[in-house]
């Protein structure tokens, strides 16, 4: 999902549905917020239309339904525009309750798809690994120069809080339990201590998958990074940026996890958060 906040635009009031182009349509959405302070240009901050997937819940009850058609079904009926959905040969047979839109989608999906809400709609394929260099130029007689020439506020925070170096599955009821699976990682315990979670498996689900893949996802030191560069526009949540950032040791090409885009006074910034 993309932000963007805006000043300096003729009046424009929430709920309102704008366009931004750069040549190109760039960008399409609902107008979330507006501020007013005194004489000071006003702001609008604006969402694209994954603003409904995120924010509404509903319930759904599929019976073999396929998956892209599954997918369909859900933004129709909250009026979220469609652009591609690749072939999808799963079906679905699950019932959905009381559910973010967006969470079921990613559920149906499974792994392995990359998805993104573009102008034209809602954006669904195989990883295509989009990789930006980034460039923003001064004037339009100038040449374009790397955004990593002008990063600022960069941000790097590591964590174990969320650290689990122990998965423990187990089956049963108030009655009693049976321990079907635990996987650990002893490097990470010996380093920092033992830090484990026990899941309850669901029926149909397989306790040696569930337990590598829960290991596989929370064995490990949480690392968060931020910046501010200046704007480019093809720099969305889900795609790859490069970027070398030699104080905070940001070197490399990172999943962009969200961008927030600003424009103000004719100049183009933006904020992003790493994975």
């Amino acid at each position: 999902m993309s932000h963007i906040l805006m000043q300096d635009i003729l009046p424009i009031a929430e709920g309102d549905v704008i366009s931004l182009k750069n040549g190109d349509e760039i960008f399409k959405g609902i107008i979330l917020t507006e501020n007013i302070n005194g004489r000071s240009a006003r702001k609008y901050t604006a969402c694209d239309f994954a603003f409904y997937l995120n924010k509404s819940k509903e319930t759904y009850q599929f019976n073999r339904m396929n998956a892209g058609k599954a997918i369909r079904k859900i933004c129709s009926g909250f009026d979220v525009p469609v652009s591609y959905i690749c072939p999808l040969t799963s079906t679905i047979t699950k019932i959905y309750t009381d559910k973010p839109l967006s969470d079921i989608i990613k559920d149906i999906l499974g792994d392995g798809y990359y998805m993104e809400m573009r102008p034209e709609g809602l954006y669904i394929n195989k990883p295509e690994n989009i990789t930006i260099s980034g460039v923003f130029s001064f004037a339009e007689n100038l040449s374009p120069t790397p955004i990593n020439k002008l990063i600022s506020n960069p941000q790097v925070t590591r964590s174990i809080e969320a650290m689990k170096n122990s998965i423990k599955i187990i089956s049963g009821d108030e009655k009693g339990f049976k321990v079907l699976k635990t996987v650990k990682d002893n490097t990470l315990i010996n380093r920092y201590g033992l830090l484990q979670d026990v899941i309850k498996l669901e029926k149909g689900q397989d306790a040696v998958k569930v337990a590598n893949s829960e290991l596989e996802k929370l064995a490990r030191v949480s690392v968060k990074s931020s910046l501010e560069l200046l704007g480019d526009d093809n720099v969305r949540a889900g795609r790859y940026i490069e970027l070398v950032e030699h104080i905070t040791g940001i070197n490399g090409v990172f999943l962009i996890e969200s961008a927030s885009h600003t424009l103000a006074g004719g100049v183009h910034k933006m904020k992003i958060d790493l994975g």
